[in-house]
């Protein structure tokens, strides 16, 4: 299986997006980057959200934690990210100017999600599927909508590249995840987790079918 909870080649592809909170309005900013077009310096602000979010409970599964391996993931030919930036409020017509390479590393990495084009299963492969490396929020800004939110752009992209199903795998013990996934995207077991199996893993794989294809 592929490690990891928890898109188009070349330029980025972005949209704009308004978050309000009680005492706090700022802009949001969601660029599509290939992995291998991905800067090195956002390249690093999503491995040190992945090592924050995600280092212990790696520590304690059966995968252990190798971050140069996580990083030679995020470079992967087949790689793509969805990185969901903080932009000054108030300051939109300075963040449409920013919208080119350069403005990589200026605005806060909020949540990012790794995701790729490929087979369902590696041994027995039946179709290809948007598959979800990572789902990374930061803490600071948890219960806000933003996986939610980056969940729905890679579902909307899954249907228009005529995928059948977008699949991911969790820990068993991220239980926050879990009930993310399970219950707040209506994401099932799939017919490839360990569990289907009578296999005890530490982890489940997830799925749901897409729409409209």
């Amino acid at each position: 299986p592929r490690e990891g909870v928890v898109a188009t080649e070349g330029g980025d592809s972005t949209t704009e997006d308004r978050t309000a909170e009680a005492r706090e309005q700022f802009t949001v900013r969601i660029r599509c980057v290939a992995g291998k077009s991905l800067a090195p310096v956002a390249s690093k602000s999503c491995l040190d959200l992945f090592e924050t979010n995600m280092a212990e409970m790696y520590q304690r599964s059966s995968w252990g934690l190798d971050l140069r391996k996580k990083a030679d993931e995020f470079r992967h030919e087949r790689a793509r990210f969805l990185l969901l930036e903080k932009v000054d409020a108030g300051n939109m017509e300075k963040s449409v100017e920013l919208m080119g390479e350069s403005s990589e590393g200026k605005n806060e990495l909020l949540a990012f999600g790794h995701f790729r084009f490929e087979p369902d299963d590696d041994d027995h492969p039946k179709l290809e599927v948007l598959y979800l490396y990572e789902l990374q929020v930061s803490p600071l800004y948890h219960r806000r909508g933003l996986g939610q939110k980056l969940m729905s752009i890679m579902e909307d992209v899954a249907k228009k590249r005529g995928m059948k199903k977008v699949v991911l795998t969790v820990f068993k013990a991220n239980v926050a995840a879990m009930t993310f996934y399970k219950d707040g995207m209506v994401y099932g077991v799939d017919e490839t987790s360990p569990s289907k199996f009578g296999e005890d893993a530490d982890y489940e794989i997830l799925s749901k079918a897409i729409d409209g294809v």
